[in-house]
This record gives structure tokens, sequence and C-alpha cells, in this order.
């Protein structure tokens, strides 16, 4: 989880409505779902990370210095220890890994555009960046499947072929998907652990099943609520 502030006692209702905003919500909220889920405290492993002050030394930008106050706190409270950890600091830990993800994506751009044959400039490789962002929130397939390719040819349509900027699109996406599945699973089996995260996979299938099946019995009931109606409003 990734909390914001300390505790709760400035907003009640806000720690109902976003728990996990909160490390003293939060956390408690996540062991409550760990034990619920079969896990037990002794066995629970803790690792924080953030905490940082940024922005001058008044107190009052010191909420990362009181966010690992609470979370120890809470922590204590219910057992658990913090087993490793990384806090403090000048530099906040999100920022220098968005950067990174950031300055990786232009690589990649580069790369791939590279390989197929297109131009690699500055204005290139972002008018890219920002036809995958694009696709990606105005999605009206699954990935963005297709308005990615038709964006991409769009943006580039002056200096590359459609058709080669399709194909480089279309691989990008493919090979790109692929990494991040692979590299997700190695990730949870090395966090969590092989039976674990096999159970989790089954969990988000069965969830995925269940609400399919929800929505199909929704379907069926519309026709038989709409020929109701249709009767009832029919002279006797």
């Amino acid at each position: 989880m990734h909390a914001l502030t300390p505790v709760t006692t400035v907003n009640r209702e806000e720690s109902q409505r976003s728990p996990a905003r909160f490390v003293e919500t939060g956390v408690t909220r996540m062991l409550e779902a760990l034990c619920a889920r079969g896990a037990r405290k002794d066995r629970v492993e803790i690792r924080a990370a953030g905490g940082a002050r940024p922005i001058g030394t008044d107190e009052c930008f010191a909420i990362g210095r009181r966010n690992v106050v609470a979370l120890k706190k809470v922590l204590w409270q219910h057992g658990v220890l913090i087993r490793t950890h990384d806090v403090g600091g000048a530099v906040t830990r999100v920022l220098s890994l968005q950067v990174a993800s950031y300055v990786a994506r232009i690589g990649v751009n580069a790369t791939y555009m590279s390989a197929f044959g297109i131009p690699v400039t500055i204005r290139n490789i972002f008018l890219i960046i920002a036809a995958n962002s694009i696709s990606s929130t105005f999605a009206v397939t699954p990935g963005g499947v297709g308005t990615q390719q038709a964006l991409a040819s769009v943006a580039l349509r002056d200096v590359a072929p459609t058709s080669t900027v399709t194909a480089y699109s279309l691989a990008q996406q493919l090979i790109s998907m692929a990494w991040n599945i692979t590299f997700g699973l190695i990730m949870m089996i090395s966090t969590f652990g092989w039976s674990t995260t096999k159970g989790m996979i089954q969990e988000s299938r069965k969830e995925a099943k269940q609400k399919r099946s929800l929505s199909d019995l929704e379907k069926e009931d519309e026709p038989d609520a709409a020929g109701a109606d249709a009767a009832a409003g029919e002279p006797s």
C-alpha cells in the first residue's frame, strides 16, 4: 500500500472512504485482509520504503517522517515488525522511479523505431509516447490494440509509411505486454512464493468468472422484465 498521511484524526469521513490513504487505517485494513485470507501475523514480512522530506526542513513538511512513526506504531500494536526498510532522506523514491521509468520508455521507443527504420528524433519519440498515452486513456479495445496503431500512424504519417508504423507499433505493444506479464509473475513469485501467487491468480479468475456470470444473468433478466412491463400495461 502507498499511504499519503499518517493518521485519520483530521478527517474521519475521508478515512472511511479511502482508508489506504492513511497509514493508521491502511495498514490495519491490510493486515486484517491478510489474516482473513489465512496469513499469520508472526509470518508476515513488512518492507517499508519512503518517508522522505524533499521540501525544506520545517516541521510542517515532515509528513514522511510522521508516516514512518505512525507505521511503526501501528505495526507494534499488531505485533508485527519491519523486516527491511529504506526510509527518510531528501529525495522522493516514487519520483526517482517515475523518472527512471520515463527514461526507459524513451529508450524502448527509440530502439524499436530504429529497428523498423523509423527516424529516431526527440519529436518522433514524444509523438509516439503521446499517442500511446491517449490510446491507453481512451481505449475502446483490450489494451488499446488497434487504437494505438491508428494514432501512431497519424502521428508519424509524415516520416514513415503507414504499414511500417503499424508493424512497429503492434510489435512493440505485443512484446512489451509479454514482458510486463513475465516480469510481473517473476516479481510476484519472488515476493510471495509460487503457492501464494498461484492462489491469487486462481482467485482473480474466479472473481472474473463470477462477474461475467452476474452480467449474463442481468442481461437475461432485462428481456423478461421488459416483457412483464408490457404485459402489465395491456388492458384486461
